[in-house]
């Protein structure tokens, strides 16, 4: 007795498209995440400054630092940006201020959002390509 069988192969998961859309995602994924961290950043800080600059606030940004790796700083060029964080030279106690803290504070808000915020982006952009 012989049985042949004869399989077809076509679609995104057997050629570069799933392969390409997944490297896309893994490479978007930080940087949306580090997009939320702005956001998170600036509510948090905000309700805190008495006197709010306008500037810092426009400084704050997320960056893509290589492949699968983004940021959120400060730009790096707003010298007073770790003196309001409370990580400066010149926080307590060399002054009374302590600083906002408002990384500190963003960092595990943004942790506890980061798989839902992968997530959306997979089934909003990626996961039509991949099928």
């Amino acid at each position: 007795m012989r049985i042949d069988v004869d399989v077809r192969t076509s679609g995104p998961s057997f050629d570069v498209r799933a392969e390409r859309a997944l490297r896309e995602y893994v490479d978007e994924a930080p940087y949306e995440i580090a997009g939320e961290g702005v956001e998170i950043w600036l509510t948090v800080y905000r309700p805190q400054v008495q006197h709010p600059t306008p500037y810092y606030e426009y400084m704050l940004s997320r960056e893509k630092v290589e492949y699968a790796e983004s940021h959120v700083w400060d730009g790096g060029v707003i010298v007073y940006g770790p003196w309001l964080e409370g990580v400066g030279s010149r926080n307590h106690p060399v002054t009374r201020f302590k600083g906002y803290a408002s990384m500190k504070k963003t960092t595990p808000i943004l942790q506890g959002r980061a798989v839902a915020i992968a997530e959306r982006l997979l089934r909003n952009r990626y996961l039509d390509k991949m099928q």
